[in-house]
C-alpha cells in the first residue's frame, strides 16, 4: 500500500483466528497510523505463527505497530521478521495491548523503533501476560527490547524473558 493511508496491512476480523500463518510478506510505505498485521478487537487468536514478513513504513506522526495484538492470544510464534519503524515516538515492533498466554519471539530485527521493539501495553484489570519469551532478536536504535507500559492493574505473569 505504497504512500495509503489504510490502517492495516493484514487484518484479522472479530472472532476466533486458530492455527494462522504469516509468511514472507513484505508490507511497506504507510503513510498515517498503521498497524501492518493487526489482530484487531474481539479476536481471539490461537496458534498464530508470523515468520519471515518484512514490515516497514515512513510514518512521522501518530503510530506505527509492526504487529498489533488487541484483544486475546494464544500460543503466537514470532521468527525471522524484519520490523523497521518510523520515526514516531509512538513506534513499536509488537504491541500486545490485551491479554497473552504464550508468545515466543525470536531471532527477529527491530529497527527504528523509539517506543520499544515489543511492548506489553494491555491496559485492564481483565488482561493477563504470561509467557512470554522475547530472546535472540537484534534491535537497532530502539528505546528497549520489552518495555512494559501496563495500566489500570493488567496482571504481568512471572514468566517473562528476554535476554
Amino acid at each position: 500500500p505504497d504512500g495509503t493511508s489504510a490502517t492495516s496491512g493484514i487484518q484479522t476480523s472479530a472472532g476466533a483466528v486458530n492455527y494462522v500463518r504469516i509468511v514472507g510478506n513484505t508490507i511497506q510505505n504507510f503513510s498515517a497510523s498503521c498497524y501492518l498485521i493487526d489482530f484487531n478487537s474481539g479476536s481471539i487468536s490461537e496458534r498464530v505463527t508470523i515468520i519471515g514478513n518484512f514490515l516497514t513504513s515512513a510514518v512521522t506522526s501518530g503510530s506505527f505497530n509492526g504487529v498489533y495484538f488487541n484483544s486475546s492470544i494464544t500460543d503466537v510464534v514470532m521468527l525471522n521478521n524484519i520490523v523497521d519503524g518510523s520515526s514516531s515516538p509512538s513506534a513499536w515492533g509488537v504491541n500486545f495491548s490485551g491479554s497473552v498466554s504464550g508468545a515466543f519471539i525470536n531471532a527477529n530485527r527491530f529497527a527504528n523503533l523509539p517506543g520499544a521493539a515489543v511492548l506489553l501495553g494491555a491496559d485492564d484489570a481483565s488482561d493477563t501476560l504470561d509467557r512470554i519469551v522475547v530472546v535472540g532478536n537484534a534491535a537497532m536504535n530502539c528505546e528497549a527490547i520489552l518495555k512494559d507500559a501496563t495500566t489500570n492493574g493488567a496482571v504481568v505473569g512471572n514468566t517473562i524473558f528476554t535476554l
